[in-house]
């Protein structure tokens, strides 16, 4: 742990691997990070279940697809 703070939130700054962190504030943006990445990954998904609902005619596909989507959507 150094003397200084983090200007944003206060917290005491460490020192970690010769790089200055606040704890704090490193937690809170690898959290936003992962859920950005969660995100983007879902609507990746959500996209492929799309076009497979277009291109097929199979009804117990078309069940499975929108059950997958309607679950995606509870996610979000």
């Amino acid at each position: 742990m150094t003397a200084q703070h983090c200007e944003k939130c206060g917290y005491p700054l460490f020192e970690k691997d010769g790089r200055i962190i606040c704890a704090n504030c490193t937690e809170e943006e690898e959290e936003v990070e992962s859920t950005q990445r969660g995100n983007a990954l879902l609507e990746e998904k959500r996209e492929e279940l799309l076009t497979r609902l277009k291109e097929t005619k199979d009804l117990n596909e078309i069940e499975h697809i929108l059950r997958c989507l309607t679950l995606m959507k509870e996610l979000v």
